[in-house]
């Protein structure tokens, strides 16, 4: 008598194949064999900028690394970092990496610099430079809305010297808005630059209200996506300690 194979075997078999498959990237990643890249080639982002905020409390360090672009290949390595010594920053550092398509006619020119042979490891964009390729209409060009949010952080980053309600603004817009997975690690540094931007401004209500929303948001036994390090955790917390004692000597 024949052996009779049941229909729902193959099917079987191939869930446990894919789940083996699911395993063993698992392992590979979590091990360090599989780079970050992989994900920010997934999502689209060709080349990332590494930007700060300009200010009076801008340290030495982080302006010269100001401008910087490199390929996402670069930027995805482990401990990267465009600076050339650690931030002297005392209030921490306010650098942050943003990535992009850049479908638009500077930012092509700029990724066909980063990907000539022999390749630059980075590029140094200077102030008017930035300024011309963030103010071109990005939107009309090739995958412009994936890249709307970045362009939202690169333009709050830039203008919190000298507009500061117009970067809250857009940083605001971030966190209401990120939803896809390139635009997720956006969201924390968009929090914590608002925070830093209303203390400043004296305004501790608000911030302590920002605040709030944070851990509302980020509790511990809640929420999806990137999580919080425990520095940026210690951060919040001295800042809302202070902003609660600025508050209470008001009254």
């Amino acid at each position: 008598m024949p052996f009779i194979v049941p229909e729902v075997v193959p099917y079987l078999l191939a869930i446990l194949a894919l789940l083996l498959i699911w395993q063993v990237h698992n392992m590979l990643a979590t091990a360090g064999h599989i780079e970050a890249s992989d994900f920010w080639d997934r999502s689209g982002v060709r080349f990332f900028l590494h930007l700060t905020p300009v200010d009076d409390q801008t340290c030495q360090v982080c302006r010269e690394a100001n401008g910087t672009a490199v390929l996402t290949a670069v930027a995805a390595k482990r401990n990267f970092t465009p600076l050339h010594s650690p931030c002297k920053n005392p209030a921490g550092c306010r650098c942050q990496l943003v990535g992009l398509y850049g479908g638009w006619p500077e930012a092509i020119r700029l990724l066909q610099q980063l990907t000539v042979n022999p390749r630059p490891k980075s590029i140094k964009l200077t102030d008017d430079k930035l300024s011309a390729l963030l103010r071109v209409p990005w939107q009309s060009a090739k995958n412009g809305n994936a890249d709307r949010l970045s362009v939202q952080m690169l333009e709050a980053i830039r203008t919190e010297g000298t507009d500061s309600e117009t970067a809250v603004k857009k940083y605001q817009t971030i966190v209401d808005q990120a939803r896809a997975p390139r635009d997720i690690p956006l969201v924390i540094p968009a929090y914590l630059r608002m925070v830093d931007i209303l203390e400043r401004a004296e305004r501790s209500g608000e911030a302590l209200d920002l605040i709030s929303r944070f851990e509302k948001r980020y509790a511990e036994d809640q929420g999806k996506g990137d999580r919080p390090t425990h520095a940026q955790r210690e951060l919040l917390s001295l800042r809302k300690t202070r902003l609660t004692a600025t508050a209470q000597r008001a009254f």
